[in-house]
């Protein structure tokens, strides 16, 4: 009996530092960016470089329902990557709105994609919420565990 509570503790503490270095080890771009600016990511001799070359509103009455992204992926490493775009806008509050998937596929060094996704804005609530503060948020996965994410500070009340 003894025994078992130590190996127990010494479980929890391996397992913890498992989940711990896992969320340390996501790639991040540095700071938050402006739309002009274009995030890069690198990691085992995979690299690619994102950006935002376009970001339209679309209104429905007195305020945006939706926000509509275009995006563009470079290969700049020396390694072809397959990726999936999650974008994402939230609040000032931790509140998120999801859009569509980009299924960028491989983008080959040299190479470029670009593609387009919708994120809604359910309510009223929302987009006043929205207004106080946005990010859009871009999270790439390859075939790692660990994602890469970029993330822009926006003025919704601008686009």
């Amino acid at each position: 009996m003894r025994k078992i509570i130590p190996v127990c503790i010494l479980g929890l503490m391996v397992l913890s530092a498992g989940c711990t270095s896992y969320f340390s080890n996501l790639t991040a771009a540095k700071k938050n960016l402006q739309l002009n600016e274009y995030a890069v990511f690198e990691k085992e001799g995979n690299k690619f470089t994102a950006e935002i070359t376009d970001i339209k509103g679309v209104s429905s009455g007195t305020r945006l329902n939706q926000v509509d992204i275009t995006i563009r992926v470079r290969g700049a490493g020396n390694k072809p990557v397959s990726l999936v775009a999650y974008p994402s806008l939230s609040d000032p509050s931790g509140e998120v709105y999801w859009g569509k998937n980009i299924f960028i596929g491989m983008v080959s060094p040299g190479g470029e994609f670009s593609g387009k996704s919708t994120i809604p804005i359910p309510t009223d609530e929302a987009f006043s919420s929205l207004k106080k503060g946005a990010r859009l948020n871009l999270r790439f996965q390859d075939t790692k565990l660990i994602p890469y994410e970029g993330t822009w500070e926006i003025d919704i009340t601008k686009i």
